[in-house]
């Protein structure tokens, strides 16, 4: 089962502006997050953790312009 995920927001220099860890349950779940970007382009990933610790992350960015 799902334990959490947490949502990375980076600038176009790599700097990391926002993270967000959100409790999750059950093998499926859906969440989301309000964030306010400033002008400019970023990137995103979200990282998710089971109940047994196993972790999985994108191997691809998310951009946002």
């Amino acid at each position: 089962a799902l334990a959490n995920i947490t949502l990375y927001v980076w600038n176009s220099t790599g700097d990391l502006n926002y993270t967000n860890t959100t409790a999750i349950t059950g093998t499926f779940n859906q969440t989301n997050w309000t964030y306010a970007l400033s002008e400019g382009s970023f990137n995103w990933n979200c990282l998710a953790f089971d109940n047994a610790s196993n972790m999985n992350i994108s191997s691809t960015y998310k951009y946002i312009t």
